[in-house]
């Protein structure tokens, strides 16, 4: 992959479905401090990725997690971490499809009908699997694509959405527990933890 494909792979797997579909129930559980927890998740999200950066740089292979588990400690803790990876990854491309389908819900009501959204779901997984299939040029073709619209999404969403910032929109007389910003700070955290697929394609 070149540098520009594996950027691309790294922003395309932070920016999915929580990206979209989670401000408004994260403004709901922490209010204006949303934007503080937004900061400090990042942050610590940077923590971990320096970590995964030196781990990548200790080795000329790829695989994330379960290659630097492996060649710390034994085989076995290797095969744990690339075992949950996996299990991560299919409920990770589970959930972005499932959000994928109920966004377009919007646009295309017929999605409403359980028959239609499983049918649609099914479509979309053949799909996926026939691009792994063409090969790897193929899939960083896909891949570069869909990063870009959705980057394009958020550049549109940021320029349009900077007219509508108001101070007294920030003004709140809720009040949140202690609880409401841990539970919006473990929701945030999930959106930046995307960068962890990107060593499975990345190689010294």
């Amino acid at each position: 992959m070149s540098p520009l494909s594996i950027f691309l792979l790294g922003a395309d797997s932070m920016i999915g479905s929580a990206a979209f579909l989670l401000p408004g129930n994260l403004y709901a559980k922490a209010g204006n401090m949303i934007v503080l927890i937004l900061i400090l998740s990042g942050l610590s999200a940077l923590i971990l990725a320096l970590c995964y950066a030196g781990m990548a740089s200790r080795t000329t292979g790829n695989g994330v997690g379960w290659l630097y588990a492996y060649n710390e400690f034994v085989r076995f803790a290797g095969f744990e971490v690339g075992l949950f990876t996996w299990i991560q990854g299919i409920l990770t491309i589970a959930t972005e499809i499932a959000a994928f389908l109920t966004a377009l819900k919007i646009f295309f009501p017929q999605l409403n009908n359980l028959s239609i959204y499983r049918l649609s779901g099914i479509m979309v997984i053949i799909s996926i699997s026939i691009i792994g299939v063409l090969g790897q040029k193929v899939s960083d073709i896909a891949n570069d694509t869909a990063t870009i619209i959705k980057l394009g999404i958020l550049i549109l969403f940021i320029v349009v959405g900077v007219w509508f910032i108001h101070g007294s929109n920030y003004v709140s007389s809720n009040h949140y527990s202690l609880m409401d910003y841990n539970s919006a700070y473990s929701n945030v955290f999930y959106m930046y933890t995307g960068f962890a697929f990107l060593p499975v394609a990345a190689a010294r």
